[in-house]
């Protein structure tokens, strides 16, 4: 298993509705990025297509619905080529429709060197994304030269820290996160505590993509970055890109940075901080998902909780 890689990581500007045009130039992205050395490159959320909604347009006629593509298809057998061509790995954000249910899905796809790998469905949708997605029901980590890696989007990854906790149990040293985040819900800072919280807590790399600049009404911010969990003790270390909330990293652009995930392991081993490792003195992890299961299905079915989820 490989270690060291070179990941790179875009603010991209999408152009609203134009599937067209935003391929375009996310394929000049990937170029680009093999050129200069990358092995993966991570761009935002829905950047095939932009990510505004029009709130007032019945489901059938909105945008993501209209320009939802089943998998494979057009942009991902394109990207398919790229990726075999330049031997890079591929993570894009695209509303997706299901070739059985004709449902649609806000997904990030997974593509590399032999082909679409795996495609993750946001399983957490905030605000009005259930206007025109349904929720993903399956957590996604993949595999890959440098190990298993880990992915969610956005909402997924500032509100539940679940799934960076399942890839890190998983093996996971590296956690993507095509996001599409702006300062008006939140600060910047609000979303780096977040992130970082994360990074250090399951002890793993967090790479973000970010939009950036105004889509159809709402402006997204960039700050697109790497960070990783092996910097000064109890601090990140931010390897490519910029801080949520730094308006240095508030312009379209590439970052890439050089990432060694062998650090995850050598931090593991020394600090013994790392959650999903056998603890030496119960014999067992201190991560307990016997007891969370327990705990979440009793939960699941109590009536207080049957009360709040019946549609």
């Amino acid at each position: 298993m490989k270690d060291v890689m070179n990941l790179a990581v875009v603010n991209f500007k999408p152009v609203w509705g134009n599937k067209e045009a935003n391929l375009n130039r996310m394929l000049g992205y990937i170029e680009s990025a093999a050129k200069r050395g990358a092995d993966m490159i991570v761009m935002p959320e829905v950047c095939l297509t932009g990510y505004d909604d029009l709130y007032d347009v019945e489901r059938s006629e909105k945008m993501q619905t209209k320009l939802a593509e089943e998998i494979p298809g057009p942009s991902t057998k394109k990207v398919m080529e790229y990726a075999k061509e330049y031997n890079i790995y591929v993570i894009y954000g695209m509303p997706e429709r299901d070739h059985e249910t004709g449902k649609v899905y806000n997904t990030a796809v997974i593509i590399g060197p032999e082909g679409v790998v795996d495609a993750y469905r946001k399983i957490h949708l905030p605000n009005r994304e259930p206007d025109w997605a349904e929720r993903g029901e399956r957590p996604v980590v993949f595999d890959t030269p440098w190990g298993k890696v880990g992915i969610g989007i956005c909402y997924d990854v500032y509100n539940f820290p679940e799934l960076i906790a399942y890839a890190a149990a998983k093996g996971a040293r590296l956690f993507l996160n095509p996001t599409a985040i702006g300062w008006g819900v939140s600060s910047g800072k609000v979303f780096r505590t977040k992130t970082e919280s994360d990074c250090l807590r399951s002890n793993i790399y967090v790479a973000s993509a970010n939009l950036v600049g105004k889509d159809l009404y709402y402006e997204f911010t960039g700050c697109s970055h790497i960070m990783g969990p092996v910097g000064k003790h109890g601090d990140v270390q931010y390897y490519a890109g910029h801080p949520f909330g730094d308006p240095e990293g508030e312009y379209p652009g590439m970052f890439i940075g050089t990432i060694d995930l062998a650090l995850v392991d050598h931090q593991s081993i020394n600090t013994f901080k790392n959650l999903y490792h056998t603890n030496p003195v119960t014999h067992t992890t201190d991560w307990r998902p016997d007891l969370y299961a327990k705990m979440y299905g009793e939960l699941a079915e109590s009536e207080e909780w049957k009360a709040k989820t019946e549609k």
